[in-house]
């Protein structure tokens, strides 16, 4: 199931909270903070659409290198959005257009590193046309967020900086919230605080 779902990842973010290149930033495993995101889904998916935004300069630059010598690089789409300025939905407007033909979409964060792969499996293998997936850890939901078929005309028609919230709000009878064991669905970094230590 998963070859038909499209895998959305959105790295178009300003880091602005961070202070600095947050993506680029090293982990204490050694990784980047976008590469350990990245083999999260690299173990799942066959292809991965990654959003970036479409301004020449160097933080881009450096995101497009590490995309083209990361080991899952065969695997990596690289999807530009003009628009990256009009907020997050934009990120996700322009990974849809780009995967239309796709049999549902599971988007998720590029700061998010600590989701568990098993997360990911389960939220794919519930996933149906009509229907949103939603990962809960102890009552709170968080991310990736898998969306059917049946909702890409709102996926693309999304506006503002709020993601996809006002398409579950809307449809909330339609949302399957899948209980994990994983409390990295909640922990994106936004200031290096938020970094786990080892």
């Amino acid at each position: 199931m998963s070859d038909k779902i499209a895998c959305i990842v959105l790295a178009a973010g300003a880091s602005r909270r961070f202070g600095s290149a947050k993506l680029l930033h090293t982990l204490p495993e050694g990784h980047s903070l976008f590469s350990q995101t990245l083999n999260i889904y690299a173990s799942v998916f066959s292809s991965i659409h990654v959003v970036i935004g479409n301004q020449d300069n160097l933080v881009n630059q450096e995101l497009i290198d590490l995309l083209t010598h990361h080991s899952a690089a065969a695997k990596l789409q690289l999807v530009q959005n003009a628009h990256a300025e009009d907020g997050m939905s934009q990120s996700i407007v322009a990974g849809v257009n780009a995967t239309a033909d796709a049999a549902g979409w599971l988007v998720t964060l590029g700061d998010m590193p600590y989701v568990q792969a098993a997360t990911v499996r389960a939220l794919v293998a519930a996933l149906q046309p009509d229907s949103i997936v939603m990962p809960r850890y102890r009552d709170q939901t968080g991310n990736p967020v898998g969306f059917g078929r049946e909702f890409r005309a709102e996926l693309q028609a999304l506006q503002g900086d709020k993601g996809a919230k006002s398409i579950t709000r809307a449809a909330l009878q339609k949302v399957q919230f899948i209980d994990v064991d994983d409390e990295g669905i909640l922990q994106d970094i936004d200031r290096p605080e938020d970094i786990i230590s080892s």
